[in-house]
């Protein structure tokens, strides 16, 4: 669907110059944490709330196969997602096994892993 890959480009596109806008200084300092929450879902699916408003739903599973992110599918590790506001963390008696940064989060959104888009800005 070539539409659908257009539609992936705006919409990070978009993402993109808010941030740009909100959060980033000329020396590419964050003046505050883009990421304001996350829940991940039985399913695979990861909630993303930033700070702008956007919400996206990023689909794990197909990272599932990777050696980086293969201990996620073990759905209690999966579950225990958190964030620090700049990267999302899971976890495994108490130690971190997998890592998530808001850059990575960013460059996803124009590729196949997010399974829903939406937006509150118009």
């Amino acid at each position: 669907m070539t539409n659908d890959h257009n539609t992936g480009s705006r919409f990070y596109d978009k993402i993109k110059q808010q941030f740009r806008s909100a959060f980033i200084k000329g020396d590419n300092d964050m003046k505050e944490s883009p990421i304001s929450g996350v829940t991940a879902r039985e399913d695979g699916i990861l909630q993303v709330c930033f700070n702008t408003g956007n919400l996206i739903f990023l689909n794990m599973k197909p990272k599932f196969n990777s050696y980086r992110f293969g201990i996620l599918s073990n759905t209690k590790i999966f579950l225990s997602a958190v964030t620090d506001g700049n990267f999302i963390r899971w976890y495994k008696d108490k130690m971190v096994v997998a890592e998530l940064g808001f850059r990575e989060i960013i460059k996803w959104c124009s590729e196949k892993h997010i399974k829903y888009r939406t937006s509150g800005f118009a």
